[in-house]
């Protein structure tokens, strides 16, 4: 090692290659390095596979793209409650990355909880490898470009990458881990207390999302996989919901794979759970080549609609809702008619939303978030439907009459306050039970 370093060798000449010949040089050069002329090959192998361990590399927040070698090790250690999963595109794993080896200022808008001087938990997306490699490699790039932008568009209800990165030849995302879960997780389980603190909490989580979808359309990118599985929810350690901040993730790689699959097959072909809240343009009926970024808005419209019957009425809501829409892949918030060809709303959906506003008789906030979603998210022709600007400003001028203080009853008024005492859904679980029997309700 003195010898090395008398010869003036540092760590920034390292990772170093062996050449045809066997011998050690630099990276960029096939000249051995006259340092190493009188070892065996033994400790040449030796140096050369120990090398690796002293390469962990320093992610920084000013940096987003890299590039490594087959052989690098990187700075994570296994989290201690493991969190795996995979998908359509990439398997995802929950590891943890030590502070020392991820350089950033204060923490920002869009990070998920990172700490400043702590170990601290992420999620690595690897993505999977096929027999169409190219399409990899074109999706990748892709994703890169998008998660890059989002990174630069620094909004809390959009995810912040920490990095991209090759590593020989398998490609990765690594972003903070959500530690609440995502929205699908929230909606399957019981909400709490009523009150309106909940409700100003689900009131900034809608207009905060549907601005973070506005930012992503006005930079020409449409999500195309809106769904509760791909929200996160981020929220303090010891925080409750009404702490969390909801955030949009999965943006690019969704919409990209399901165009690419329209182009080839000249069908609408998507992987399983994302199709309840997909619109009615994906129908193969229509045969469209292409999507309007109002396809979100329609997503949008689902996840909103089962955000407030969560809300209002409890876990037993969200529940009931889907047992109405159908417990198979196919079930949608809209159906093809048998006859004509033509999609219409769900039936189970119409009856909800008929339901929300019976329960909420006088103007409020929620009810005239459901009026919207009516009116604006949910047409089932997209030419009539909302744009990303168009609900942003209606929401924002809820919002801001809920937050006058002369108004304190647009937010929450004794209506809801009647509602959290009981879910109510005996007359939609009757009126469903009605339908099950019925074959007319079937298509609607």
């Amino acid at each position: 090692m003195k010898n090395l370093q008398n010869s003036g060798f540092k760590d920034e000449d390292l990772p170093v290659c062996t050449n045809s010949s066997g011998k050690i040089c630099k990276t960029d050069s096939d000249s051995p390095l006259d340092f190493f002329a009188d070892w065996n090959s033994s400790d040449i192998d030796h140096f050369y596979d120990k090398q690796w361990t002293f390469l962990a590399p320093v992610f920084h927040e000013n940096k987003f793209v890299y590039e490594f070698d087959g052989q690098h090790r990187l700075p994570y250690l296994p989290a201690e409650q493991a969190g795996n999963a995979s998908g359509h595109f990439g398997v995802v794993r929950k590891l943890t990355l030590h502070y020392a080896h991820y350089q950033h200022g204060e923490q920002t808008k869009g990070s998920v909880d990172v700490p400043a001087d702590a170990s601290f938990h992420v999620a690595l997306k690897r993505l999977l490898q096929n027999d169409q490699q190219t399409d990899v490699k074109k999706f990748y790039e892709k994703e890169k470009h998008t998660l890059e932008m989002m990174k630069k568009l620094d909004n809390k209800h959009l995810i912040k990458a920490i990095a991209t990165y090759t590593k020989g030849n398998d490609r990765y995302f690594l972003f903070p881990w959500a530690n609440g879960g995502n929205l699908e997780q929230l909606l399957q389980s019981k909400r709490g207390t009523l009150d309106k603190d909940l409700v100003g909490w689900v009131l900034d989580q809608i207009v905060g999302l549907s601005e973070a979808i506005k930012a992503l359309h006005d930079k020409n990118i449409r999500h195309g996989d809106i769904k509760p599985s791909n929200v996160l929810c981020s929220k303090p350690e010891t925080g409750n919901v009404g702490q969390s901040t909801l955030i949009i993730a999965d943006v690019g790689l969704a919409k990209q794979h399901m165009d690419y699959t329209r182009n080839r097959n000249n069908t609408t072909t998507t992987r399983h759970g994302s199709i309840t809240y997909e619109p009615p343009e994906v129908s193969p009926k229509r045969q469209l080549k292409s999507l309007s970024r109002k396809y979100d808005i329609w997503s949008l419209g689902c996840v909103f609609l089962e955000l407030i019957i969560w809300a209002v009425y409890d876990v037993h809501g969200t529940r009931s809702l889907h047992g109405h829409l159908g417990q198979n892949s196919n079930s949608r918030f809209w159906r093809e008619a048998r006859f004509r060809g033509a999609e219409k709303i769900h039936s189970a959906v119409r009856r909800w939303m008929k339901k929300l506003k019976g329960d909420l008789k006088r103007s409020s906030a929620f009810r005239d978030i459901i009026e919207l979603i009516e009116d604006k998210f949910l047409i089932i022709s997209d030419k009539w439907r909302a744009d990303s600007m168009t609900v942003v400003n209606s929401l924002e001028a809820i919002r801001k009459r809920a937050k006058e203080p002369s108004n304190a009853d647009y937010l929450f008024n004794h209506e809801l306050e009647r509602l959290a005492t009981g879910s109510r859904l005996s007359a939609s679980s009757a009126s469903a039970k009605r339908d099950a029997a019925d074959p007319s309700t079937q298509v609607s």
